[in-house]
């Protein structure tokens, strides 16, 4: 890598986190970034082209943005995250502030640690998800197809017409609301919504269609395989899951008090996830037998660590520094992920908790990781809450924990999925573009340590400038998890039929972690990834139009970019 492409490398990761960082916290959405910096990207080493050495210009595309991407998607998850001390204990966040020095490096150690954390899980996880299973990462495909049409006139063309139809339709969504030419952004099918007036049913306002091209685009390219589950989670809210929440309205015998909507799903969903972990387990005692057995076969001797280490000191001062620093990079490959486990679980206990509820949260972090990324792999969205709820809620259940420390495990695990979920992506597209793993490796650890840098004064900045909770940084998801937490229950019986569900779905050859998904995922984003996956199946061929697709994902991200800066500046 030369020095300019890392300088702009660096440089594209601070953008992104400044840019995703307000954005986060100032409205409920996290764009991907990935498409806007591919194209900035197109746009600074256009010159590769011109001389010839497109594979050149294609390789700078997607280090770039491996580089920046993961400072965005950190960026974005702890947006989310951290305007929870404000609402849970407002006397806390503002003493945590009061220092900013203080406060910027307790961010960026934890940043660091976790996001270094999540980079090693997933390279432990991307021959499972990336190779043995066999997921798509439709993201990763669509920003690739991104990065090859810069280069080829015909696919260029529908990345153009693709951008062109998702600009159009935002606009027409988001800027012409007073005009004749007007969409609404939401369509209600049932139930009674401001313009549109349908019969009532059982789904009331919940069944509805978003204008959102973003959506769609990811819908077209994870195809109806993956996009069924989702849909038959959509439909277990209604048929299965509110009606046993409600049961006593119309059995004459009560197994538990009805809960809020939210609180029951929650609890029933962790059902699902024991339900896909019990398994799974079957699988695990081999392969950790033919793990001791690999390692027993290496010489772990205390004698011979410390033989070692003597002779990387020795090598570095006697002048062959280059046989130390392989020497290093050796242990730490050997070592990286006790280490890092090790460090996790310091910083935790350093930061007041317990030894098991440090722990818990990292043995947690592990376990959601790996869900969030199957999930991503196959569907293409990285949905943070529901997971970072799935390790607070125990925690808070198990282990009398502060405000601070809600929000630090928080922070914590969502920082760790962040890191592992985007270095996935950049491999998938790494691989697609016949770029090493190894390099791909690198160019996102580079990432994370800028993010861990900047990210503490950028928060800081931040929210000492505008007024958390007010319209300009409203904080909209840090608010919501304060009030789940705030009321908080628990059902072992609610956990059981989740449980039970979990493999009577299992029988019926479905993925509960993607059921999961549907159950969770708000019921706009479920239909209209059903559209694009329809389209997909019965209208395009899906090899000629992925860079129009490509193009729409692209439009929609920037169109959010541009509406945020017109808000910011307007």
């Amino acid at each position: 890598m030369n020095i300019a492409l890392g300088f702009w490398g660096i440089i594209g990761t601070i953008f992104s986190c400044i840019v995703l960082s307000y954005v986060s916290i100032a409205t409920m959405f996290g764009p991907f970034i990935a498409p806007v910096l591919v194209l900035f990207a197109s746009i600074l080493f256009r010159g590769d082209v011109g001389r010839g050495d497109k594979k050149l210009f294609e390789h700078k595309l997607a280090i770039f943005q491996a580089i920046g991407s993961v400072g965005g998607m950190i960026a974005i998850g702890v947006g989310f995250t951290f305007p929870t001390l404000y609402f849970l204990s407002p006397t806390d966040f503002h003493a945590l502030l009061q220092n900013k020095w203080y406060f910027s490096g307790l961010l960026g150690i934890t940043t660091l640690i976790a996001g270094l954390f999540g980079l090693w899980l997933g390279r432990l996880y991307s021959r499972a998800l990336l190779e043995r299973s066999g997921l798509r990462f439709p993201v990763s495909v669509m920003i690739h197809e991104t990065i090859v049409a810069q280069d080829h006139k015909a696919d260029a063309k529908l990345l153009v017409q693709g951008t062109s139809f998702s600009l159009i339709t935002c606009l027409l969504r988001d800027g012409l609301k007073a005009g004749s030419l007007a969409i609404p952004s939401v369509f209600s099918w049932f139930g009674l919504s401001k313009n549109i007036i349908i019969a009532e049913s059982i789904f009331g306002n919940a069944l509805a269609l978003s204008i959102m091209p973003m959506v769609w685009a990811i819908g077209f390219t994870a195809g109806m395989t993956i996009v069924v589950p989702l849909l038959v989670g959509a439909l277990s809210k209604y048929l299965v899951v509110y009606p046993l929440n409600m049961h006593s309205l119309w059995l004459p015998w009560t197994f538990f008090k009805p809960l809020s909507q939210g609180s029951f799903l929650t609890a029933f969903c962790s059902g699902l996830v024991l339900a896909e972990l019990f398994n799974g387990l079957s699988r695990y005692p081999g392969q950790l037998k033919r793990w001791i057995e690999k390692k027993a076969a290496e010489d772990f001797s205390i004698g011979n660590q410390i033989n070692e280490s003597v002779q990387m000191v020795r090598s570095f001062f006697s002048g062959h520094a280059d046989e130390a620093v392989d020497q290093v990079s050796h242990w730490y490959d050997r070592y990286e992920g006790l280490l890092l486990f090790t460090l996790s679980w310091s910083l935790l206990y350093a930061l007041g908790f317990s030894v098991f509820a440090a722990l818990f949260t990292v043995v947690g972090a592990m376990f959601v990781t790996y869900n969030i990324c199957f999930i991503a792999g196959k569907i293409g969205l990285v949905t943070f809450g529901r997971f970072v709820t799935f390790i607070m809620l125990p925690a808070l259940f198990l282990f009398a924990l502060t405000p601070f420390q809600i929000t630090w495990l928080s922070i914590f695990v969502v920082v760790t999925m962040a890191a592992a979920a985007n270095y996935l992506f950049s491999v998938k597209i790494g691989d697609l573009q016949k770029i090493s793993r190894h390099d791909m490796h690198r160019y996102t650890m580079m990432g994370i340590f800028v993010t861990a840098a900047v990210i503490g004064l950028i928060l800081w900045i931040l929210c000492t400038n505008f007024e958390l909770g007010s319209a300009d940084l409203f904080g909209q998801r840090g608010r919501s998890r304060a009030l789940l937490i705030n009321s908080f229950s628990f059902d072992w019986q609610i956990l059981l039929l989740g449980f039970m569900y979990g493999y009577f779905l299992r029988f019926l050859r479905l993925s509960p972690t993607m059921v999961f998904g549907g159950l969770l995922m708000p019921n706009n984003l479920t239909i209209g990834l059903l559209i694009g996956a329809t389209i997909n199946r019965f209208f395009f061929n899906n090899k000629t139009q992925h860079p129009f697709w490509s193009g729409m994902l692209a439009g929609d991200t920037l169109w959010e970019f541009f509406s945020i800066a017109c808000k910011m500046f307007g």
